[in-house]
């Protein structure tokens, strides 16, 4: 089990992570697919799936970073941004769980 400690660590290097991705499609960055892919791989981490699996906020941050993954080149930046800034805003009430 993960203790709360580390998940809010865990989780505030995911928002950079995330917020990571808008300068990558900005800047069209060739790395853009395999960092989502690493991203994505972390996510669904087998202790952390484990943990977060009924959290609807996980379940969330997971779907829209599948989706990046899945379909980032026919994405606009402004779809993207939306998306990015949705799954941060998901991981910060992640975190706003985990401080309680």
């Amino acid at each position: 089990m993960i203790p709360n400690e580390l998940m809010l660590r865990y989780l505030e290097r995911t928002v950079g992570r995330l917020y990571k991705i808008l300068p990558m499609k900005e800047d069209n960055e060739d790395t853009i697919h395999e960092y989502l892919d690493s991203l994505l791989v972390e996510l669904v981490g087998v202790e952390l799936l484990e943990r977060l699996s009924d959290q609807p906020y996980y379940v969330g941050i997971l779907g829209i970073v599948s989706y990046l993954s899945e379909h980032i080149d026919s994405c606009s930046v402004k779809k993207v941004k939306r998306n990015v800034f949705r799954a941060i805003e998901l991981c910060k009430k992640l975190q706003d769980f985990y401080r309680r």
